[in-house]
């Protein structure tokens, strides 16, 4: 992942009550990688990691369709989808960073800024939505990220 610098992406337009956060992955370093599976993503503010739980199974913004093994070399790019639901109550803590790594790497992507009002935990009362975030696994376009 020392290689892999994460950046944000254009942002697609939100269904009703999405609030998605599109992330570029881009191969900085000299030889290829395998991209395989779904990200491990942590979201943070300033009082540190936010106890989100992430699913992989789509949401009505990101994809559902199972991972697939993604060759990457120097200076591809790879995209991930993060999907969370509105806090109709309001927030409870809000998403400033994020960091990305590969499952069983023990290496993170440098903490990013994040579009404050995209990912927030909700104030106590809310389903469990207010607690998911939906990860998309690695795609080689944006539009594969998303749900069609």
């Amino acid at each position: 992942m020392a290689n892999l610098a994460v950046r944000l992406a254009d942002q697609p337009t939100p269904t009703t009550g999405a609030h998605p956060l599109a992330l570029r992955l881009i191969n900085r370093g000299t030889a290829a990688c395998v991209l395989n599976g779904y990200p491990q993503v942590a979201l943070s503010d300033a009082r540190g990691t936010i106890p989100f739980v992430y699913l992989h199974h789509g949401d009505m913004m990101v994809t559902s369709r199972a991972p697939a093994r993604l060759l990457s070399r120097p200076g591809d790019s790879a995209y991930v989808l993060l999907d969370k639901f509105r806090c109709d109550l309001g927030d409870r803590r809000v998403g400033t960073s994020v960091q990305v790594w590969l499952e069983g790497s023990k290496t993170r992507s440098r903490p990013i800024g994040v579009l404050a009002e995209r990912i927030s935990l909700c104030k106590p009362g809310i389903a469990a939505e207010g607690r998911v975030v939906n990860v998309s696994p690695f795609e080689r376009t944006l539009r594969a990220t998303l749900n069609h």
